[in-house]
């Protein structure tokens, strides 16, 4: 998918979200695509989980590559727990088909890996939580888990992006 198709996509969930008092749904490619309007938004991203020893990131297989603080990444968000995150608003509830709608996008150009070395499988997720994505970005010790670098977000290899959630913002998807 284009760039340009990724914003209008991203635009239009984002004031349909504001509309509704929901937290827009989105794709890691979606969120790529408009990172300079999302900073500090609460939002779901729906991605390929992988993990690693030193992190944990969504990611989606979808063409782009992404230029920040003279950097480039692939479509990835690095999630992070948040100290200062406000729990899950009352009555908040996973929009079910909204989220399946979105996971079949991404697995249009996503497939999940099997790491055989730790015999671990990625998973398909959505993620609520807020989004950070100003590089260079000021490294709070407070309001995060761990800070690596301010040109990027997580643990090396970096991403573009994080997202800072709480212990009951993941929802695991088939």
């Amino acid at each position: 998918m284009n760039p340009a198709c990724l914003a209008s996509l991203f635009a239009l969930a984002v004031s349909f979200a504001a509309a509704s008092d929901a937290p827009p749904v989105l794709t890691v490619c979606e969120v790529m695509a408009g990172l300079d309007r999302s900073e500090k938004s609460m939002i779901i991203v729906v991605g390929r989980m992988d993990s690693a020893e030193q992190g944990v990131w969504l990611h989606e297989d979808c063409g782009i590559n992404v230029v920040r603080g003279g950097r480039e990444f692939t479509p990835s968000i690095a999630l992070t727990c948040g100290w200062d995150f406000p729990k899950n608003p009352l009555g908040f509830r996973w929009n079910k088909p909204l989220i399946q709608e979105k996971l079949n996008d991404v697995k249009e150009t996503t497939r999940l890996r099997v790491h055989n070395k730790y015999d671990f499988r990625d998973g398909w997720y959505a993620v609520l939580g807020r989004i950070e994505t100003q590089l260079p970005h000021k490294m709070n010790p407070q309001t995060t888990c761990a800070s690596y670098s301010d040109r990027y977000f997580g643990p090396p290899p970096g991403a573009p992006a994080q997202l800072v959630v709480a212990e009951n913002a993941f929802l695991k998807l088939k």
